[in-house]
């Protein structure tokens, strides 16, 4: 799973990103809350969570929390902070804030706390994803075009999946690679996502001159958002 972690102290950050990677986490770090802001508007839905710092350069944390909300971003956000004060917890909470936790903080508890966010946020994420006339329902791995059963392989299947979770974005080559072949950076044939999305879309699609999954090129590919 992927972090954004939004904190300027270089110690801080440096104990965090340490510790959520050998707990098998993927972090992103930004130092202010300018480039804090354009990851997680470059990266939305990626990330299972966001560490977030109030006070930062250029944009407060504050500030983010409310423009990433206000732009429909539900990602859990864990907020950190030295004013441990009941308003300040209740500002950073009604801010958008999932969770506010006080520095200085034992990294044990920041970790349970991520987890235990992350939990409540997919036990709240929807089981099936409906398109059209294409329904997805990820707890039993079946898909459905026009109410009928069709079978998927499994790349087929995550293709599809990570598609219809974001739909009308772009789904880049690279980030299909890194989600759905697990190869993070690692080389495979370019023609074999073209075949892949080839025959995906010969299942699920019922008319060419209203495409469920378009191309774009030079990017990479997404799904069509109704």
């Amino acid at each position: 799973m992927r972090i954004l972690l939004i904190e300027d102290d270089t110690v801080t950050s440096s104990f965090i990103k340490y510790t959520l990677r050998e707990q098998g986490y993927v972090v992103d770090h930004a130092t202010d809350g300018k480039e804090g802001l354009q990851l997680a508007r470059i990266n939305q839905g990626n990330y299972s969570s966001i560490i977030l710092d109030v006070m930062l350069p250029t944009i407060d944390g504050l500030k983010i929390c409310k423009t990433l909300r206000e732009e429909n971003d539900t990602t859990p956000i864990m907020m950190l902070s030295s004013r441990d004060e009941t308003e300040n917890k209740i500002e950073g909470l009604n801010a958008g804030g999932d969770d506010y936790l006080t520095k200085p903080f034992e990294i044990s508890e920041l970790i349970a706390r991520i987890k235990a966010l992350q939990r409540r946020n997919n036990n709240q994420t929807e089981q099936i994803l409906s398109i059209r006339h294409v329904s997805l329902d990820r707890s039993s791995h079946e898909v459905k075009v026009h109410d009928e059963l069709i079978q998927l392989t499994r790349i087929e299947f995550r293709l599809l999946h990570l598609l219809m979770q974001n739909r009308g974005k772009v789904i880049t080559r690279s980030e299909m690679l890194d989600k759905v072949w697990d190869m993070h950076g690692g080389e495979i044939f370019s023609n074999t996502i073209n075949v892949h999305m080839k025959e995906l879309r010969r299942k699920i699609q019922d008319d060419s001159k209203d495409p469920l999954i378009i191309t774009v090129r030079g990017s990479g590919y997404k799904f069509a958002k109704q």
